[in-house]
Protein backbone atom coordinates (compact mmCIF):
# COMPACT_ATOMS: atom_id res chain seq x y z
CA UNK A 1 0.00 0.00 0.00
CA UNK A 2 1.18 3.50 -1.00
CA UNK A 3 1.89 6.02 1.49
CA UNK A 4 -0.94 8.01 -0.05
CA UNK A 5 -3.21 5.42 0.85
CA UNK A 6 -1.96 5.06 4.18
CA UNK A 7 -2.43 8.58 5.11
CA UNK A 8 -6.03 8.63 3.16
CA UNK A 9 -7.22 5.40 5.16
CA UNK A 10 -5.41 7.06 8.63
CA UNK A 11 -7.56 10.11 8.08
CA UNK A 12 -10.53 8.33 7.69
CA UNK A 13 -10.00 6.19 10.37
CA UNK A 14 -9.36 9.37 12.54
CA UNK A 15 -12.97 10.39 13.45
CA UNK A 16 -14.19 7.35 14.35
CA UNK A 17 -10.85 6.96 17.24
CA UNK A 18 -12.13 10.45 18.33
CA UNK A 19 -15.55 9.03 18.62
CA UNK A 20 -14.49 6.06 20.43
CA UNK A 21 -12.50 7.86 23.08
CA UNK A 22 -15.40 10.01 23.69
CA UNK A 23 -17.90 7.72 24.16
CA UNK A 24 -15.35 6.03 26.68
CA UNK A 25 -14.98 8.58 28.80
CA UNK A 26 -18.56 9.89 28.49
CA UNK A 27 -19.34 5.85 29.80
CA UNK A 28 -17.04 6.29 32.61
CA UNK A 29 -18.59 9.78 33.35
CA UNK A 30 -21.89 8.44 33.58
CA UNK A 31 -20.17 5.44 35.66
CA UNK A 32 -18.78 8.02 38.33
CA UNK A 33 -22.05 10.03 38.48
CA UNK A 34 -24.26 7.09 39.23
CA UNK A 35 -22.03 6.22 41.72
CA UNK A 36 -21.68 9.97 43.27
CA UNK A 37 -26.17 9.79 43.17
CA UNK A 38 -25.77 6.36 44.83
CA UNK A 39 -23.22 7.34 47.75
CA UNK A 40 -24.85 10.30 48.61
CA UNK A 41 -27.78 9.21 48.91
CA UNK A 42 -26.51 6.74 51.86
CA UNK A 43 -25.19 9.74 53.27
CA UNK A 44 -21.53 9.71 51.75
CA UNK A 45 -19.32 11.09 48.96
CA UNK A 46 -17.59 10.16 46.19
CA UNK A 47 -14.15 8.81 47.27
CA UNK A 48 -14.49 9.13 50.89
CA UNK A 49 -14.52 6.74 53.53
CA UNK A 50 -16.67 6.85 56.44
CA UNK A 51 -15.37 9.03 59.17
CA UNK A 52 -16.96 9.89 62.68
CA UNK A 53 -20.08 11.81 63.25
CA UNK A 54 -17.75 14.72 65.39
CA UNK A 55 -15.14 15.54 62.87
CA UNK A 56 -14.87 19.03 62.54
CA UNK A 57 -15.41 19.96 65.80
CA UNK A 58 -12.91 21.34 68.20
CA UNK A 59 -14.65 19.67 70.94
CA UNK A 60 -12.10 16.68 71.78
CA UNK A 61 -12.58 13.55 74.87
CA UNK A 62 -9.13 12.78 76.06
CA UNK A 63 -10.43 9.59 76.73
CA UNK A 64 -11.01 9.03 73.18
CA UNK A 65 -8.87 11.30 71.36
CA UNK A 66 -6.58 9.79 69.12
CA UNK A 67 -3.01 10.64 69.00
CA UNK A 68 -0.27 11.32 66.96
CA UNK A 69 2.33 8.67 68.37
CA UNK A 70 -0.77 5.90 66.73
CA UNK A 71 -0.24 7.45 63.77
CA UNK A 72 1.85 6.11 61.11
CA UNK A 73 2.39 8.08 58.18
CA UNK A 74 2.22 6.37 54.11
CA UNK A 75 3.18 9.51 51.94
CA UNK A 76 6.13 12.82 52.68
CA UNK A 77 2.86 15.18 52.80
CA UNK A 78 1.46 13.51 55.60
CA UNK A 79 4.84 12.32 57.36
CA UNK A 80 6.15 16.09 56.93
CA UNK A 81 2.26 17.05 58.93
CA UNK A 82 3.21 14.62 61.59
CA UNK A 83 6.74 15.32 62.51
CA UNK A 84 6.18 19.47 63.02
CA UNK A 85 2.72 19.21 64.57
CA UNK A 86 4.02 16.82 67.27
CA UNK A 87 7.03 19.08 67.72
CA UNK A 88 4.49 21.63 68.51
CA UNK A 89 2.23 19.18 70.89
CA UNK A 90 5.38 18.27 72.88
CA UNK A 91 6.60 21.79 73.27
CA UNK A 92 2.91 23.35 74.21
CA UNK A 93 2.64 19.85 76.39
CA UNK A 94 6.18 21.54 78.45
CA UNK A 95 4.64 24.82 78.91
CA UNK A 96 1.38 23.30 80.34
CA UNK A 97 3.67 21.17 82.69
CA UNK A 98 5.36 24.18 83.45
CA UNK A 99 2.46 26.84 84.83
CA UNK A 100 1.04 23.44 86.16
CA UNK A 101 4.26 23.04 88.25
CA UNK A 102 3.70 27.03 89.12
CA UNK A 103 0.07 26.84 90.21
CA UNK A 104 -1.36 28.42 86.92
CA UNK A 105 -3.93 25.86 87.11
CA UNK A 106 -6.36 28.01 85.08
CA UNK A 107 -3.81 28.27 82.02
CA UNK A 108 -2.22 24.80 82.21
CA UNK A 109 -5.43 23.49 81.55
CA UNK A 110 -6.63 25.75 78.96
CA UNK A 111 -2.96 24.87 77.20
CA UNK A 112 -3.62 21.14 77.61
CA UNK A 113 -6.85 21.31 76.20
CA UNK A 114 -5.39 23.06 73.04
CA UNK A 115 -2.95 20.10 72.60
CA UNK A 116 -5.48 17.80 72.87
CA UNK A 117 -7.78 19.28 69.68
CA UNK A 118 -4.37 20.42 67.46
CA UNK A 119 -3.74 16.18 67.79
CA UNK A 120 -6.86 15.41 66.74
CA UNK A 121 -7.07 17.78 64.02
CA UNK A 122 -3.42 16.89 62.60
CA UNK A 123 -4.54 12.89 62.74
CA UNK A 124 -8.05 13.72 60.44
CA UNK A 125 -5.68 16.15 58.32
CA UNK A 126 -3.22 12.61 58.10
CA UNK A 127 -6.34 10.50 57.24
CA UNK A 128 -7.67 13.21 54.58
CA UNK A 129 -4.10 13.83 52.95
CA UNK A 130 -4.02 9.58 52.19
CA UNK A 131 -7.40 9.19 50.85
CA UNK A 132 -6.63 12.34 48.54
CA UNK A 133 -3.37 11.09 47.36
CA UNK A 134 -4.80 7.82 46.87
CA UNK A 135 -7.18 8.55 44.54
CA UNK A 136 -6.58 7.19 41.53
CA UNK A 137 -5.27 9.35 38.90
CA UNK A 138 -7.90 8.47 36.18
CA UNK A 139 -10.60 9.66 38.34
CA UNK A 140 -8.68 12.95 38.96
CA UNK A 141 -8.39 13.53 35.29
CA UNK A 142 -11.78 12.40 34.30
CA UNK A 143 -14.13 14.61 37.49
CA UNK A 144 -11.44 16.65 39.62
CA UNK A 145 -9.81 16.09 42.76
CA UNK A 146 -11.63 14.83 45.58
CA UNK A 147 -13.57 18.06 46.84
CA UNK A 148 -15.16 16.34 49.77
CA UNK A 149 -11.85 15.72 51.58
CA UNK A 150 -10.51 19.03 50.00
CA UNK A 151 -13.11 20.46 51.70
CA UNK A 152 -12.54 18.94 55.03
CA UNK A 153 -9.40 20.39 54.83
CA UNK A 154 -10.16 23.98 54.42
CA UNK A 155 -12.48 22.78 57.71
CA UNK A 156 -9.45 21.97 59.73
CA UNK A 157 -7.63 25.30 58.87
CA UNK A 158 -10.60 27.23 60.54
CA UNK A 159 -10.31 24.71 63.58
CA UNK A 160 -6.43 25.51 63.77
CA UNK A 161 -7.32 29.03 63.36
CA UNK A 162 -9.48 28.90 66.62
CA UNK A 163 -6.70 26.59 68.08
CA UNK A 164 -3.95 29.58 67.30
CA UNK A 165 -6.40 32.22 69.05
CA UNK A 166 -6.97 30.44 71.83
CA UNK A 167 -3.24 29.66 72.72
CA UNK A 168 -2.49 33.80 71.96
CA UNK A 169 -5.17 34.69 74.39
CA UNK A 170 -2.87 32.63 76.97
CA UNK A 171 0.02 34.52 76.39
CA UNK A 172 -0.78 37.11 79.03
CA UNK A 173 -1.54 34.76 81.83
CA UNK A 174 1.32 32.57 81.66
CA UNK A 175 3.66 32.84 85.04
CA UNK A 176 7.17 30.87 83.78
CA UNK A 177 10.09 33.34 82.93
CA UNK A 178 9.94 32.22 78.89
CA UNK A 179 6.56 30.98 78.81
CA UNK A 180 5.08 34.03 76.58
CA UNK A 181 8.32 33.49 74.53
CA UNK A 182 8.07 29.41 73.89
CA UNK A 183 4.45 30.28 72.96
CA UNK A 184 4.47 32.69 70.66
CA UNK A 185 7.27 30.28 68.90
CA UNK A 186 4.88 27.67 68.61
CA UNK A 187 2.35 29.76 67.21
CA UNK A 188 4.90 30.65 64.53
CA UNK A 189 5.40 26.73 63.87
CA UNK A 190 1.67 26.78 63.93
CA UNK A 191 0.99 29.31 61.12
CA UNK A 192 4.19 27.71 59.18
CA UNK A 193 1.80 24.71 58.97
CA UNK A 194 -1.34 26.17 58.53
CA UNK A 195 -0.06 27.50 55.29
CA UNK A 196 1.53 24.23 54.25
CA UNK A 197 -1.93 23.13 54.63
CA UNK A 198 -3.44 25.68 52.32
CA UNK A 199 -0.98 24.94 49.63
CA UNK A 200 -2.10 21.42 49.44
CA UNK A 201 -5.11 22.28 48.68
CA UNK A 202 -4.55 24.77 45.97
CA UNK A 203 -2.33 22.66 44.52
CA UNK A 204 -4.77 19.78 44.18
CA UNK A 205 -7.75 22.63 43.19
CA UNK A 206 -4.84 23.16 40.30
CA UNK A 207 -5.18 19.62 39.10
CA UNK A 208 -6.76 19.07 35.26
CA UNK A 209 -9.40 17.40 34.66
CA UNK A 210 -12.58 17.08 32.14
CA UNK A 211 -15.53 16.83 34.10
CA UNK A 212 -14.49 18.90 37.58
CA UNK A 213 -16.53 21.64 37.04
CA UNK A 214 -19.55 19.37 36.96
CA UNK A 215 -18.53 17.72 40.09
CA UNK A 216 -17.60 21.39 41.68
CA UNK A 217 -21.00 22.21 40.74
CA UNK A 218 -22.20 18.95 42.21
CA UNK A 219 -20.77 19.48 45.38
CA UNK A 220 -21.05 22.51 45.93
CA UNK A 221 -17.07 22.92 46.63
CA UNK A 222 -16.08 26.49 45.60
CA UNK A 223 -12.11 27.47 45.01
CA UNK A 224 -10.53 28.22 47.88
CA UNK A 225 -9.29 31.61 47.25
CA UNK A 226 -13.09 32.34 46.96
CA UNK A 227 -14.04 30.94 51.02
CA UNK A 228 -10.72 30.84 52.66
CA UNK A 229 -9.05 33.59 54.26
CA UNK A 230 -5.57 33.00 53.75
CA UNK A 231 -3.89 36.00 55.25
CA UNK A 232 -1.66 34.61 58.12
CA UNK A 233 -2.66 35.49 62.04
CA UNK A 234 -0.54 37.91 63.30
CA UNK A 235 1.06 37.23 66.47
CA UNK A 236 2.23 40.59 68.86
CA UNK A 237 4.62 40.25 71.00
CA UNK A 238 3.17 40.26 74.58
CA UNK A 239 4.75 42.32 77.56
CA UNK A 240 4.42 40.26 81.08
CA UNK A 241 4.25 42.97 83.89
CA UNK A 242 6.41 40.58 86.62
CA UNK A 243 6.05 43.49 89.00
CA UNK A 244 2.22 41.79 89.57
CA UNK A 245 3.44 38.56 89.97
CA UNK A 246 5.37 39.21 93.44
Amino acid sequence: MSKNKKSKALNQEAPFLLVFIFAIFLFLGNLVIFEYIIKSDSGFVLGVSDRPANRGSDKVNPASAKKLDTVIPKNTKSQAHVQKVRGVVENLGEIAILEEQMGNDEVSTEISNVVEEIEGVAVDNVETIEEIEERPAWKTFLIGSDYKNLGQLRSNLVRTDNQIRKITMTMNRVEGANSDEALQEQLGELNQERNRMMNIIREEEQSFSLLGWVFRLLTGYELTDAQVETDPIEIEPVEIDNSQLD
